[in-house]
């Protein structure tokens, strides 16, 4: 079972030095509370209302990839899921110098 992020409604940065931007995503009713309590879990700001989209306020970057990992999680496919993480097995790690 998956589903699909149908828009992304509006992008908008907001106020002071600190990286804070409010979306508006447009998620299918049927998956809308998954994403609302797992965002909720996270500790990152969201709301919506029956038949509207779901709003979400990043304080930060790391809010924005964490929002992004579980849209990302909740959208693919069992098989798209598999060949990524397939993938990771074959990555190969650099050692930085100091």
């Amino acid at each position: 079972m998956s589903f699909r992020i149908s828009k992304c409604v509006e992008l908008e940065q907001m106020g002071s030095q600190l990286p804070h931007a409010a979306v508006s995503l447009k998620v299918e009713p049927i998956r809308r509370w998954e994403v609302y309590h797992r965002l909720q879990s996270l500790g990152i700001a969201c709301q919506y209302e029956t038949g509207k989209c779901l709003n979400v306020e990043f304080e930060n970057p790391l809010s924005a990839i964490q929002c992004w990992c579980v849209l990302r999680r909740l959208t693919r496919t069992r098989a798209e899921s598999i060949d990524w993480l397939e993938s990771c097995w074959h990555l190969e790690v650099e050692e930085w110098a100091n």
